[in-house]
């Protein structure tokens, strides 16, 4: 009876939680991200990561140059 039990709680939890993943995922009126969105971030990583690369070179460049002058 326990074992059974807990398998049909199980079937209850496990979609509930899969369904509001879901949910977390979509906009307003109940679509998932689009495709843009996803375009979108990638692109902001990638801004990211090339002012990280930047800023670094810069720091490299810096700390080599002859300061004392």
């Amino acid at each position: 009876m326990v074992r059974t039990t807990q398998h049909l709680l199980l079937a209850g939890v496990i979609p509930g939680i899969a369904f509001s993943a879901a949910l977390a995922l979509a906009d307003g009126h109940g679509r998932m991200m689009g495709v843009d969105m996803m375009w979108g971030l990638g692109l902001l990583w990638l801004l990211l990561v090339v002012v990280l690369v930047l800023a670094a070179a810069a720091l490299v460049k810096y700390l080599g140059s002859d300061r004392t002058k």
